[in-house]
Order: structure tokens, then C-alpha cells, then sequence
């Protein structure tokens, strides 16, 4: 089970790589292209819980 702030973070990072990957697909894709990232997930061992 996810903790709450790996839920978060992966919020974040989903909403900020759709963003980034829409940018920069523009020169590939054209301007209409629709890029969606449907799940992200962070592993535990990135987090240092005593931080």
C-alpha cells in the first residue's frame, strides 16, 4: 500500500510530466497531439522517512 506522500508525489509527478512530455512532443507530434500519463509510481526506497 501506497503512503500518503508517495500518493502525492505521484500526483505531482504525473501532472508535471504530462506537461513536460505535451511540450516537447510538439516538434514530433504537432500541436495536436494529446499525450496522457495514466499512472505513476514511486518506489519506497526513494524516500528517507527520517527527513
Amino acid at each position: 500500500m501506497e503512503s500518503t506522500r508517495q500518493q502525492k508525489i505521484n500526483a505531482l509527478l504525473q501532472q508535471d510530466l504530462g506537461v513536460i512530455f505535451q511540450l516537447e512532443s510538439r516538434n514530433v507530434l504537432g500541436s495536436g497531439a494529446m499525450i496522457t500519463v495514466t499512472k505513476v509510481r514511486v518506489s519506497k526506497d526513494c524516500f528517507n522517512e527520517s527527513d
